[in-house]
């Protein structure tokens, strides 16, 4: 399966998209480091068309989607049939994750 990590152990805290098969992981393509290394609100789109996969986050200053990273992988898999949340986290931060407005499917305009 395909998988957004938001941060990681250390100061680096960056966005990066994996692909997971049994105990196999591949980074697809990672954004910028120390973008999440504090307190972060944000929207994020994730796109993919054939082998390219594009990682966006909304500028709310703006209102436009911002390329925060892209990588090409190439997959077998061309349906999806489970989407999900997994948080893991330190006791510290235990009350501090919201989500909002999850949408799988077609991109929208």
């Amino acid at each position: 399966g395909f998988f957004l990590q938001l941060g990681e152990d250390g100061t680096s805290d960056a966005i990066e998209l994996f692909y997971q098969d049994g105990n196999t992981l591949v980074s697809i393509c990672r954004g910028l480091e120390s973008r999440i290394n504090s307190a972060f609100q944000m929207q994020l789109r994730v796109l993919v068309t054939k082998k390219l996969w594009q990682v966006f986050l909304l500028n709310t200053s703006t209102g436009n989607w911002e390329l925060e990273a892209k990588g090409e992988f190439e997959s077998m898999i061309n349906k999806t049939f489970f989407t999900g949340l997994f948080c893991h986290f330190t006791s510290s931060n235990v009350n501090k994750f919201s989500f909002d407005d999850f949408y799988v499917g077609p991109p929208l305009k």
